[in-house]
């Protein structure tokens, strides 16, 4: 059927269409030829600007992000060049840079995309005052109340666990804080670097081996510092999932990365 209908259209319609076509298909670099292969052929300033996002476009969505950050600098707006690099470095993972990016940028969608780098660096409380500018006429405003309801019960849905209580549970019984992580695995492991050295100087004190069991005791020591360390760490990791899970299902229900960054 696409055959069918590039035989009815001009030469380059034919080339946009079929660029359009790998495009939607995901085959992005093949997408990339076509569009760069279109702009050298058309003669219509904003048929050519079309091409050049889409390739822009094709760059993030296959990941290649250096590359289109290059590509942005054919650019001639000094506006679209620094909202797509603010855009480039949320996919980057670099929030904070992002959002220099979006300080001189007054429209709705730069402060979509600000409040969503707030998002990012799991800042609730400043993603909802951004989300919050947005007039009610907006275009955006639906979007930016759901954002904004999100930030607001993201401290009531997101299942976090307390730092020091991890520590102190390793202190008390090691490998505890590990279990409280959510790593029972881990926390038996720990248990026994702990417990068995810790045994093992017990009956060389017992025998009278002081030497040899001050050596085991001093190994149950270092397990049980690392321990400690190692449940605090878990505690810091298992939070940043959780996070990252909430705005999963952020991103599932409001499609912000596709409709807003990749585009």
């Amino acid at each position: 059927m696409f055959l069918i209908f590039i035989i009815n259209v001009s030469p380059l319609e034919k080339q946009l269409s079929y660029a359009d076509y790998l495009f939607e298909e995901g085959d992005y670099f093949r997408a990339i030829t076509e569009y760069k292969r279109f702009i050298f052929l058309s003669p219509n300033p904003e048929e050519k600007l079309f091409a050049k996002k889409r390739i822009l476009s094709s760059y993030k969505k296959a990941c290649r992000y250096e590359e289109a950050m290059d590509y942005l600098e054919t650019f001639q707006s000094e506006g679209l060049k620094n909202l797509e690099k603010g855009k480039l470095n949320i996919l980057m993972g670099n929030a904070a840079r992002a959002r220099t990016f979006f300080e001189s940028n007054d429209s709705d969608t730069a402060k979509i995309l600000k409040g969503w780098t707030y998002f990012e660096e799991a800042n609730w409380e400043k993603a909802g005052e951004e989300f919050l500018i947005i007039s009610d006429n907006s275009a955006l405003s639906t979007i930016a109340e759901n954002l904004s309801a999100y930030a607001e019960k993201a401290d009531t849905e997101i299942e976090e666990r307390n730092v020091l209580l991890s520590a102190l549970f390793s202190s008390i019984i090691p490998g505890s804080g590990r279990f409280y992580a959510g790593r029972p695995g881990d926390g038996f492991f720990s248990f026994l670097t702990v417990a068995i050295p810790s045994l093992i100087s017990y009956v060389y004190w017992k025998k009278n081996r002081k030497k040899a069991s001050s050596i085991a005791i001093s190994f149950a020591a270092i397990f049980y510092v690392g321990d400690i360390y190692g449940s605090i760490v878990a505690i810091e990791e298992f939070n940043k999932v959780k996070e990252k899970e909430y705005l999963e299902k952020i991103e599932n229900n409001l499609h912000i990365q596709e409709r807003f960054i990749k585009q």
